[in-house]
C-alpha cells in the first residue's frame, strides 16, 4: 500500500460540469491515472505501477456490491459481466471481439426502446457501430466521440437495466442528468449507478425515488447508507399489510421514513409498526396517525414499541375500546414515551380483559384515575382491575347506603380533585395530593390485607373494623377515606357523621401508617367515644401514643366497638361472652365458628394480650389451629414461619402463635391457647 500514498496528496484539477460531485483525492487520483474517457482505460490501474488498487478500491463504502465488479481493469482485477465501466476496455473503430458484442447488443436494446432499427451485432466495430455510438451519445446529451469509454459503459448498461426501465420517467431524467454531470467524476458517476439499476428503487413511488436520487447526488460518499434507506423502504412498500393502510396513513409513515434515513434502529421500528397487521385495524387514519406520534415520541426504543404493540393487538383495545378513547389512549402514550415504564402500565392496563369488559364510561373514568396517581398507584388499580367482591369487579360495587357511589366513581372523584382538605400534610409539612393519597388508598381497597395495619398507634380495634370494612365492602372504605380527605368529615353507613379529631389526625406522625388509615382510624376511635375527643398524638403520660384526656392508654371497650360496626356496616352488633351470667369460652369458640358457618370472611373477636388486650379477626379453624389476621399488619407479624408470643401470654409480646402468611399478616394459635386467650366475639344482632 505504501507505493500509492504519494498519490493521494496530490491536487488535481479534472474539468467539471456544472453539477460535477466532489470526488475524494483516491479517486482523483485513480481518473489522473487513467485518463479520460477513452483514453488509456484500458491499461488499468496495476499498470501504472498501482498495483493492488483495485482490491483496495473493493473496500470502500458502496463498491464491489453484487453485480458490480471493481473499477481497475487490466493486471489491477477486472471486473465481471456487470463492472463499471472502468473496469472495462476502451472501444472504438477497428475494436473486435465479446466486449464489441456486448456493447452492440447493448446499443440494439436501446434502440428498440427509443424507435430506432436495430445495427448489426457482429462483435466488430464499424462504422455502422460508431455511427449508433455517436447518436446514442448526442440524444443521452454526452461528449459524441463515437467511442464506448468508462462513461458511455456506464451508459449503456443504465439504459438495459430491468429495474432503471420500469422506474418513474422524471426519476429516469433526473439520473441522466447526474450522469452526466458527473462525466468525468467516477465516484459520483458510479455511486449514482448503483443506486439507479437497484431493483428496490424501482419499487418507490416516484417522489421517494426523485428524494433518494437527490440525496446522493448531494453527497455520494453516504452511497451504503442510501441503500439502505432505499432497501428498507422498499421493504415497507411491498409489504401486504402496509398496502391495506388509507392513503394519508401511507404517505405519513413515508415521510416519517424519510426523517429517519441514515437512523436504522428509528426506521426498523417504525417499519414494524407500519406493517404490524394490528395497525391497519385502528379503525382509521386519525388513531394511526396517533400511534405513529405516539411512536414517534420515542422512536429508537424497542420496548416503547413492544408496548404500543402489545396494546393494539389486544382484543379489548381493538374491540372493547371506542375511537375516542383509543386516540386519548395514544395520546397519553405520546405524552409519556420517555417513560417506559408508564407506557408499560398503560398497555397493561387497557389490553387487560377485565378493562375491556367495563363500560365506556367506566373505562373512561379509569383512565383518569390511572392518569392522574402516582407510579405505585398504577400498580395497585392493576391489582384492583382483578379483585372481584361476591363475584362482580370491585371497581362496579356500591357502598353500603342508598345510592352510594361506586369504588370507581369514588375514586375518580378523588384523583380528579384539585386539592385536599389543607389541614392534611405529609411528614415535611407540606400539603398531600390526590396523587399521593390516591396510592395508598388503591393499595389498600385492591389488598388490604397486605395494606391496612394499626402500626404503633393503639388502633387495633379500629383497624380490624375498618379492615373487614375495606375486604368486605372497599366502595365504602375508598367513600369514607375520601370524604375525610376533602372535606375533613363523612356519614357512616348508619346516618352519623364522623370527623377528623384535631390537628394531630391531620399531620403525619411516627407510624408507618397511611393518611387514609390515620383519618380512618382516628375520626372511628374519635366516633367511638362522643363527647370525648381523640387524640393520635398525645405526647406525655400513659402507655400509648395515643388516646383521651380520661383514658391515657387508649383502646376501646367492647360497647364502643360495637358502636363503631354499627356505624359502618348500618347494622346492630353485641359483644358476645358466652350464655347465662358466667358464660363460657366454649360457647364463645362455638358462635366464632357459627359466624364461619354462615359465610362472615371475617370474625371480630377480642384476645387476652399480656396484660392487656388485642382485637382480632378470625378468617379460620382448621386441623386444630384458629387461623386470624393480626392488625399489626405485614411489619408486625414478621415473615411466614415466625414464631412470636409466650406459651403463658404473660407479656406485651402476646400468646404464643405462628405467622403462616407474613405478607398478609395472617397467623396462627393453638385452638387451646385460642381457647384460652379469647375474650369475647362479635355478631350482627
Amino acid at each position: 500500500m505504501v507505493e500509492i500514498t504519494p498519490r493521494f496528496a496530490q491536487h488535481l484539477d479534472l474539468p467539471r460540469g456544472k453539477g460535477d460531485l466532489a470526488a475524494p483525492e483516491f479517486h482523483l487520483a485513480l481518473n489522473d491515472a487513467r485518463g479520460p474517457d477513452g483514453q488509456g482505460a484500458r491499461h488499468g490501474t496495476a499498470g501504472i505501477g498501482l498495483g493492488a488498487t483495485g482490491l483496495m478500491y473493493a473496500n470502500f463504502s458502496g463498491f464491489a456490491a453484487p453485480g458490480l465488479g471493481a473499477p481497475g481493469g487490466g493486471a489491477g482485477g477486472a471486473g465481471g459481466a456487470s463492472a463499471f465501466g472502468a473496469s472495462k476496455p476502451v472501444l472504438s473503430k477497428g475494436s473486435k471481439g465479446a466486449d464489441v458484442q456486448t456493447a452492440e447488443d447493448q446499443i440494439n436494446g436501446w434502440r428498440a426502446e427509443n424507435g430506432r432499427k436495430p445495427i448489426k451485432a457482429d462483435g466488430k466495430y464499424d462504422q455502422q457501430t460508431e455511427n449508433a455510438v455517436r447518436d446514442f451519445q448526442k440524444e443521452n446529451k454526452m461528449d459524441v466521440d463515437g467511442s464506448i469509454g468508462a462513461n458511455t459503459h456506464d451508459r449503456l448498461q443504465l439504459e438495459n437495466d430491468a429495474s432503471f426501465k420500469t422506474i418513474d420517467p422524471a426519476t429516469k431524467t433526473l439520473i441522466r442528468d447526474q450522469l452526466n454531470a458527473n462525466a468525468k467524476n467516477q465516484v459520483g458517476r458510479e455511486s449514482m449507478l448503483q443506486v439507479a439499476i437497484d431493483p428496490n428503487l424501482a419499487k418507490l413511488p416516484p417522489d421517494a425515488q426523485q428524494s433518494y436520487v437527490k440525496k446522493l447526488a448531494a453527497n455520494p460518499a453516504n452511497l451504503q447508507q442510501i441503500r439502505d434507506d432505499v432497501k428498507d423502504r422498499a421493504t415497507l412498500e411491498k409489504d401486504p399489510n402496509f398496502g391495506k393502510l388509507d392513503a394519508v396513513t401511507q404517505k405519513n409513515v413515508r415521510e416519517k421514513m424519510e426523517k429517519y434515513d441514515g437512523r436504522p434502529v428509528e426506521r426498523d421500528l417504525l417499519v414494524k409498526l407500519a406493517t404490524d397487521p394490528n395497525f391497519e385495524k385502528l379503525g382509521g387514519a386519525a388513531n394511526r396517525d396517533r400511534a405513529l406520534k405516539a411512536l414517534g415520541s420515542n422512536p429508537a426504543s424497542a420496548a416503547h414499541l413492544a408496548s404500543l404493540q402489545n396494546m393494539i393487538g389486544s382484543n379489548s383495545f381493538q374491540n372493547k375500546i371506542d375511537g375516542p378513547l383509543k386516540g386519548q389512549i395514544f395520546d397519553l402514550a405520546a405524552g409519556h414515551a420517555g417513560d417506559s415504564r408508564y407506557v408499560q402500565d398503560l398497555s397493561k392496563l387497557v389490553s387487560d380483559p377485565r378493562f375491556g369488559g367495563l363500560g365506556l364510561d367506566e373505562q373512561r373514568k379509569t383512565i383518569d384515575v390511572f392518569k392522574n396517581t402516582t407510579v405505585a398507584g398504577r400498580t395497585a388499580l392493576q391489582g384492583l382491575l382483578q379483585r372481584d367482591v361476591n363475584g362482580v369487579s370491585a371497581l362496579k360495587t356500591h357502598g353500603i347506603a342508598k345510592n352510594a357511589p361506586t369504588l370507581l366513581d369514588t375514586l375518580h372523584r378523588l384523583t380528579t380533585s384539585p386539592t385536599m382538605d389543607a389541614r392534611l400534610r405529609d411528614g415535611a409539612g407540606q400539603p398531600v395530593t390526590p396523587a399521593q393519597y390516591s396510592e395508598q388508598l388503591l393499595q389498600e381497597v385492591s389488598a388490604p390485607d397486605n395494606f391496612v395495619d394499626q402500626s404503633n398507634r393503639g388502633t387495633c380495634t379500629c383497624t380490624s373494623i375498618s379492615h373487614k370494612l375495606a375486604a368486605r365492602n372497599p366502595a365504602e372504605y375508598a367513600r369514607i377515606a375520601t370524604d375525610l380527605a376533602l372535606t375533613g368529615q363523612s356519614k357512616l353507613a348508619n346516618g352519623a357523621a364522623i370527623n377528623v379529631p384535631g390537628p394531630t389526625a391531620w399531620a403525619a406522625d411516627n407510624s408507618t401508617r397511611s393518611h387514609s388509615e390515620r383519618l380512618i382510624q382516628s375520626s372511628l376511635m374519635d366516633y367511638a367515644r362522643p363527647g370525648k375527643t381523640y387524640v393520635n398524638n398525645q405526647g406525655g403520660g400513659g402507655t400509648s401514643l395515643d388516646g383521651w384526656a380520661d383514658r391515657r392508654d387508649g383502646g376501646l371497650t367492647s360497647d364502643e366497638e360495637s358502636r363503631v360496626m354499627g356505624g359502618l356496616f348500618n347494622k346492630p352488633f353485641e359483644s358476645f361472652d358466652g350464655y347465662g351470667i358466667f358464660g363460657s369460652k366454649t360457647d364463645i369458640m362455638n358462635k366464632i365458628r357459627g359466624e364461619l358457618g354462615r359465610g362472615v370472611s371475617h370474625v371480630n373477636v377480642d384476645l387476652e394480650w399480656g396484660s392487656g388486650g388485642h382485637a382480632v379477626e378470625v378468617t379460620g379453624i382448621r386441623n386444630g389451629r384458629v387461623f386470624f389476621r393480626n392488625p399489626h399488619g405485614t411489619a408486625g407479624v414478621g415473615v411466614t414461619g415466625t414464631i412470636q408470643g409466650t406459651a403463658g401470654n404473660n407479656s406485651n409480646a402476646g400468646p404464643l402463635r405462628r405467622t403462616e402468611d407474613g405478607a398478609a399478616a395472617i397467623q396462627s394459635m393453638s385452638l387451646d391457647d385460642f381457647k384460652k386467650a379469647v375474650q369475647n366475639t362479635y355478631v350482627n344482632d
